[in-house]
């Protein structure tokens, strides 16, 4: 399992707590995770979901059984009202949930990481 966390600003993170619910959430799955200002979240936004503006988290997966592939997960703090369950709200989507879907879930891990 490897767990990649790349901090890209300068908003403080429990790098444990994050590593605790990453391997909570996935198991032993690699994840990439970057920390990102505003207007780098809103060029990704734009030139993968064709969104021309910010958002909190931003999270990227493979529909493929490729075992190289390393889903990612970019959030911005900025745009965070609670960092932490910005990232399990990513997890989740990286697990292959979708809004519909991932409320039960979603508010379990929130409750358990408050």
């Amino acid at each position: 399992m490897s767990i990649e966390i790349n901090n890209l600003t300068n908003y403080k993170i429990n790098k444990k707590l994050f590593r605790k619910i990453i391997k909570d959430i996935l198991g032993d799955k690699n994840i990439s995770i970057a920390l990102v200002k505003k207007e780098e979240i809103k060029k990704i936004n734009k030139k993968y979901k064709n969104k021309n503006q910010s958002t909190d988290v931003l999270s990227f997966s493979n529909d493929s059984e490729d075992p190289f592939y390393t889903p990612e997960i970019v959030i911005c703090p900025d745009q965070a009202d609670n960092i932490y369950q910005v990232l399990i709200h990513g997890l989740l989507h990286v697990l292959g949930y979708n809004h519909k879907n991932m409320q039960t879930k979603q508010k379990y891990y929130f409750k358990k990481y408050e």
